[in-house]
């Protein structure tokens, strides 16, 4: 039987941060809600420090600190992200090229009508449409999630056919849309 697409991955440090940084968008919110419950205490007792805290002067005080730290904390909190992981990825291929002595070997990609096969190298493995949790598409890559802790990575330039093509068909295998992330 035939493959309706073919493609690969090259393992790198920036894919992998991507998909550390889609991971985070998508299994870890709550860290991003925890920033804020930081940020309104903090707010808070610095307007105590206005002369007269509780007269309308604080009070406006304090609302233009609050909305200080609601424009201020994403654009911030997603660069500290973004950091994070591309340190992240590249500490785990220093790790894995100190001990094996050569970068991981690509991975392979086929998929098929019902199924996806993948190698990479000697190993062969496959996995189901079904049992992909989420999709998601960035301006590079294809991150097929089948939970938190396993992802599979493709690189849209790799893919011989169209990737709007290979969206919509794993969009119509999987019953729901691919996510589109900046990532």
């Amino acid at each position: 039987m035939e493959p309706l697409f073919a493609a690969s991955y090259a393992p790198s440090p920036e894919s992998r941060a991507s998909m550390l940084l889609c991971k985070q968008q998508l299994y870890q919110r709550w860290m991003f809600a925890s920033l804020y419950l930081f940020l309104i205490p903090i707010a808070y007792f610095l307007s105590l420090e206005v002369p007269q805290p509780f007269s309308a002067t604080g009070w406006a005080v304090r609302m233009v600190l609050f909305a200080i730290a609601l424009v201020i904390a994403p654009p911030l909190w997603k660069r500290l992200q973004r950091k994070t992981c591309l340190k992240t990825a590249n500490r785990y291929f220093i790790q894995r090229y100190r001990m094996t002595r050569r970068m991981p070997p690509p991975v392979y990609y086929r998929f098929f009508e019902d199924r996806a096969e993948l190698s990479d190298g000697g190993k062969r493995s496959e996995f189901s449409y079904t049992g992909l949790s989420q999709v998601v598409e960035t301006g590079r890559l294809f991150l097929l999630f089948s939970g938190p802790d396993t992802c599979y990575i493709i690189d849209k330039s790799s893919l011989a056919q169209d990737a709007t093509r290979f969206s919509d068909f794993l969009s119509e295998r999987r019953g729901a849309p691919c996510l589109r992330m900046g990532g």
